[in-house]
């Protein structure tokens, strides 16, 4: 199965469409490949659909943060048959221990921190690919501990991006994710160059939604500065 942040296109794949925009995929170098994107279709017209698919990951090693999370092991399932998995949770949320997926062979499980710079020093050795998941997340969490969340949320992207220019010799891309509440109360209707907007300092909601925009410019400044391949990801609720 294709994951798009994770996987290459195949040459010459584009997405068809009268009015492409162009979205930035940061590669390794000091290149950004421009990359055509189909814009939402208008009412009554039909999903325009890339010409060629792309390529699917196998004999790959990767490393995922946070991977016995809904987002980690729903990765899991779609790379663990062609790859290596290399997960890495502190079990605080855990869809991973009952499940079918925790038993498969190429599923290699560690229970650790992203604030463990050595532990994910030691993981990422090796990887091609390195998935950061781990955050602290869900509403209550973050109004009862802020300084917790920022910790995890700043440090543990920090230790996974220096554990990923540790081993950049066999890195083709790290994929952060961070979150729609970037875009802050508009979240809709929007696209990867929209402004990101927050609240007020003190509003405790806005300590999530800071840390991980936070991340993402520490992403593209380890592209900008180290050539480290990354992409950030901002799920939106569904």
């Amino acid at each position: 199965m294709s994951l798009a942040a994770l996987e290459l296109e195949q040459p010459g794949a584009s997405a068809s469409s009268t009015r492409p925009i162009a979205a930035s995929v940061r590669t390794g170098g000091d290149r950004t490949r421009r990359r055509h994107r189909p814009r939402s279709p208008e009412p009554g017209n039909p999903v325009p659909k890339l010409d060629s698919p792309a390529v699917p990951l196998s004999g790959k090693r990767i490393l995922i943060t946070g991977g016995a999370g809904f987002i980690g092991t729903t990765l899991g399932r779609r790379l663990v048959d062609d790859n290596h998995l290399v997960v890495v949770d502190n079990l605080h949320r855990d869809a991973l221990t009952d499940s079918d997926l925790a038993e498969h062979p190429n599923l290699e499980f560690h229970q650790g921190d992203v604030l463990d710079a050595e532990l994910l020093l030691e993981l990422a050795h090796g990887a091609t690919h390195v998935v950061h998941c781990a955050a602290i997340a869900g509403v209550d969490t973050v109004i009862e501990s802020p300084v917790r969340t920022m910790r995890v949320n700043l440090i543990g992207t920090y230790n996974v991006l220096e554990a990923a220019v540790a081993t950049k010799q066999t890195v083709e891309r790290l994929i952060e994710f961070s979150t729609s509440e970037v875009f802050g109360t508009h979240a809709y209707n929007v696209r990867e160059g929209h402004v990101t907007t927050t609240g007020s300092v003190g509003e405790a909601r806005w300590t999530y939604a800071v840390s991980k925009l936070a991340g993402e410019h520490m992403a593209h400044a380890y592209h900008d500065e180290l050539n480290l391949p990354t992409v950030t990801v901002r799920p939106f609720n569904v």
